[in-house]
C-alpha cells in the first residue's frame, strides 16, 4: 500500500510538473506568436507607407503628434504625483512635530517628578531603609522613563530632518 501511494505520489507530481511546463511553453509560443505577428504588421505597415512619401511624410507626424500628447500627459501625470507627494510629507512633518512637542512636554514632567524625587529622597533618609529602597526604586524608574522618552525624541527629530532635508532636495 505504501508503495502504491508513493508511485501515485511520484506520478501525480511528475504529471504536474510536465502540465506546468507544458503551459510555460505553451505561453513562450503565444508571446513569440504575438512578437512576430506585430513585426509582420510593422513591415506591411513601413511597406505601404515607403510605396506613397506623402502618406509616409503624413505619418511621421501623427506618431510625432502622439508622443508629444504623451509627453504632455505624463508630464502632469508625474506633476500631480509630486504635489500629492509633498502634501504628504508636509503632513508627516506636521505630525512629528506635535509628537516632538508632546513627547517634549512629557520629559519636562518627568524631569519634574524626578526633582521632586530626589527631594523627597533627601527629606526622607533619616526615615527607614525600605522607604528609602522605595523612593529609590521610584526614582531610576523615573530616570528609565526620561532616557526612554528622550530616545524617542532624538529618532523623532531626526526624521523631521530627513523629511525636511527631503523636502528642500524634492
Amino acid at each position: 500500500l505504501n508503495k502504491t501511494q508513493k508511485l501515485l505520489y511520484e506520478s501525480t507530481r511528475d504529471f504536474l510538473q510536465l502540465k506546468f511546463e507544458c503551459r510555460a511553453n505553451e505561453k513562450s509560443w503565444m508571446a513569440e506568436k504575438d512578437r512576430l505577428l506585430r513585426e509582420l504588421d510593422r513591415c506591411r505597415e513601413q511597406l505601404a507607407l515607403s510605396s506613397d512619401p506623402e502618406q509616409e511624410r503624413e505619418h511621421e507626424r501623427e506618431i510625432l503628434r502622439l508622443s508629444l500628447v504623451e509627453k504632455a500627459s505624463r508630464h502632469s501625470h508625474s506633476e500631480e504625483s509630486l504635489t500629492e507627494q509633498l502634501a504628504q510629507a508636509h503632513r508627516l512633518a506636521e505630525m512629528y512635530r506635535e509628537q516632538c512637542v508632546t513627547l517634549e512636554d512629557e520629559l519636562g514632567k518627568i524631569r519634574e517628578e524626578g526633582d521632586v524625587g530626589r527631594e523627597i529622597f533627601k527629606v526622607t533618609l533619616n526615615i527607614g531603609p525600605d522607604q528609602d529602597l522605595a523612593i529609590l526604586d521610584a526614582v531610576r524608574q523615573g530616570n528609565k522613563k526620561t532616557q526612554k522618552i528622550q530616545g524617542e525624541l532624538r529618532n523623532l527629530k531626526a526624521k523631521i530632518c530627513g523629511l525636511e532635508n527631503e523636502l528642500r532636495i524634492g
